[in-house]
């Protein structure tokens, strides 16, 4: 590859940008969940955002530290699948359920899905839908992630 050195180099730069990038997209939330919450007992300390981006950079610098130990890849592990894999799909599952019998009733389903299953695949095609019983709706949910099919290609089923 002709000028290998140049990509190397522009490479890594990249990944360092992408690495800086995500951590003030983080900081950005966590800054904005701490000023936006109602705790009485916040307002007095937390009314500068300056001090809570200063709070939310020392707490991570705190929890990042074990990371550079000789142990650190063990802490790494750790911490990447008991709060990444686990979590996440326990959150997905309870979603689904969640949504699947919150919205149970014909009519909210209807408006909830009609028109994303009309200006998707130009037509109605909540009726399967609707008329699975609810427990079986999370299980509809999970196939149809699980092949990549949509919810308009219930009609044919």
């Amino acid at each position: 590859m002709p000028f290998s050195p140049f990509w190397s180099v522009a490479f890594f730069i990249m990944l360092i940008f992408l690495g800086l990038d995500s951590q003030f997209a983080m900081v950005e939330v966590a800054v904005m969940f701490v000023m936006d919450s109602n705790a009485p007992f916040l307002h007095g300390i937390l009314h500068r955002k300056e001090i809570v981006v200063f709070m939310i950079c020392f707490a991570g610098f705190l929890l990042g530290l074990p990371m550079v130990t000789q142990a650190g890849i063990y802490f790494f592990q750790l911490v990447d699948h008991h709060s990444s894999i686990v979590t996440l799909v326990f959150i997905a599952f309870f979603e689904v359920i969640a949504v699947c019998w919150l919205y149970e009733h014909w009519c909210c389903l209807s408006s909830l899905l009609g028109y994303w299953t009309q200006s998707w695949t130009g037509r109605h095609s909540a009726t399967v839908y609707q008329h699975a019983s609810p427990a079986a709706r999370p299980l509809m949910g999970t196939q149809l992630s699980d092949t990549g099919l949509d919810i308009g290609s219930l009609e044919c089923v």
